[in-house]
């Protein structure tokens, strides 16, 4: 193999403008690995004809301004959503 420092040069580097040095696990759907900082994470796959019909049912509740019909909308195609008060 490469010896460090000799064949391959280290560069230490600062954090880019925009770079995070750690993700947030974003749901409970994420599951653990043996390895403490590693999680795998649960796809939710949608049929486009679904997609397609949800989205023209939310562009028309928006234009409606009906929240309720657009909370409800949402929490069907996306089975995680946890609508928040404004």
């Amino acid at each position: 193999g490469y010896e460090p420092d000799v064949e391959i040069p280290i560069v230490f580097t600062k954090i880019r403008p925009g770079e995070k040095l750690f993700e947030e696990i974003l749901t409970d759907s994420e599951k653990p690995t043996k390895y403490e900082k590693i999680f795998i994470a649960k796809l939710n796959e949608i049929n486009e004809e679904k997609l397609s019909l949800g989205l023209r049912k939310l562009a028309e509740a928006c234009k409606e301004m009906e929240r309720g019909k657009i909370i409800e909308i949402l929490k069907e195609l996306l089975p995680n959503y946890q609508p928040k008060s404004i």
